[in-house]
């Protein structure tokens, strides 16, 4: 690790809705949460509702994967600076048009375009 340098983590899994919000989509995005929390990094979890069987540790954020929370998120990660190192895990449902969130929101190339460079201007 650079020193000076922060390292974050935006990790999400929007689930759709009820139905189709597995629980191993908050299983697996929580486990690489722990992971990269061990190497250093600040995690925030988008995932489905916002409810998770095992709640994560208390340094990882954990909120729903509504587009409210996950441009949130977006804005918390779009503060690093280009000596930093940041990551942006997607998993789950989504298309080459958009990342499907939960409920009917998504996320388009051009709104994720949007909510990075709102930080840097």
């Amino acid at each position: 690790m650079i020193q000076g340098q922060k390292r974050k983590c935006l990790l999400l899994a929007g689930g759709l809705d009820a139905a189709r919000n597995h629980p191993r989509y908050g299983h697996e995005l929580l486990w690489w949460a722990a992971r990269l929390d061990a190497a250093g990094f600040a995690c925030w979890a988008a995932l489905g509702d916002g409810t998770v069987p095992t709640p994560p540790t208390a340094s990882i954020k954990l909120t729903s994967a509504a587009r409210r929370d996950v441009l949130a998120g977006l804005a918390w990660f779009a503060k690093l600076t280009k000596d930093d190192l940041g990551l942006l895990v997607v998993s789950n449902h989504g298309n080459r048009s958009r990342i499907c969130l939960w409920s009917p929101d998504v996320l388009t190339p051009p709104d994720l375009t949007q909510a990075l460079q709102r930080a840097t201007q």
